[in-house]
């Protein structure tokens, strides 16, 4: 690996070492990720999912990453004189902290928060009370999403893995509303190019005859994702997702 120092001076004239800010890594082990380099190029950087703030450069070759990203991404960084040592912390995948009893392994986030399993990204929007027909005694959520196709060729949503038995809003209280299963075909039969983006607001409705004071607002969006229901023909063809959980959960209650 290469490693570049900051060293600046104390007050006494001595030298004090900063905690290094760009970790490279290896030209051979980027290709065996897939990572074309160029030089001079700049990298969006996704951890566990979930697109950060910070980028990769490219110098002479090599793709360099700010230390804070590695640390983020689960590993411990320790500098002592001229060394650093890197480490997995307890809480990375092979620790995972424990979770709820009946929370399904996913990938979480915030609104306005892209995230990203592989193959989708996927980021809410905006969430909005609505009534079905305008029926006062027909109410539901209105979520808006932005889905956007991150694999190489075009998809759609159905055939990686995606349905409408597994897309829901959560009330603080647990209790949950399933998506229209007329209203989100539009987005599961959504045929995508690569690259390609839309936007689609999913609906969920209360049983007819729910009161105003029924209604709680959402705390949670579900959009799950089976990677053993990905189309035959795609597996052959290499679709897969890159993470293990590639499901979505959306804390509706945080923004990002």
């Amino acid at each position: 690996m290469n490693l570049k120092h900051v060293v600046h001076k104390s007050s006494n004239g001595h030298p004090t070492q900063k905690t290094p800010r760009l970790l490279g890594l290896g030209l051979t082990a980027l290709a065996l990720l897939g990572i074309a380099l160029a030089a001079g190029s700049s990298y969006i950087i996704f951890v566990g999912g979930k697109e950060t703030s910070k980028k990769a450069i490219v110098v002479n070759g090599e793709i360099y990453l700010p230390l804070s990203v590695v640390v983020q991404a689960g590993m411990s960084a320790t500098l002592s004189g001229t060394s650093l040592t890197l480490g997995p912390t307890p809480n990375t995948a092979s620790n995972p902290v424990a979770g709820g009893a009946n929370q399904k392994a996913s990938l979480e986030g915030c609104m306005n928060e892209t995230l990203f399993n592989g193959l989708w990204k996927l980021k809410v929007l905006k969430v909005d009370l609505l009534h079905k027909d305008d029926a006062p005694l027909a109410p539901g959520w209105g979520v808006t999403v932005e889905v956007r196709n991150g694999w190489k060729g075009s998809l759609t949503p159905g055939e990686s893995g995606f349905a409408n038995d597994a897309m829901f809003v959560v009330e603080p209280n647990g209790n949950s509303l399933s998506v229209d299963p007329y209203n989100e075909q539009s987005l599961t039969y959504h045929k995508f190019p690569q690259g390609g983006m839309f936007t689609y607001q999913l609906v969920f409705y209360y049983p007819y005859g729910t009161t105003a004071d029924q209604v709680h607002a959402p705390q949670k969006f579900l959009m799950g994702a089976d990677p053993k229901k990905i189309d035959s023909s795609l597996v052959a063809s290499g679709v897969h997702y890159s993470i293990p959980t590639p499901s979505f959960r959306v804390n509706l209650d945080c923004q990002k």
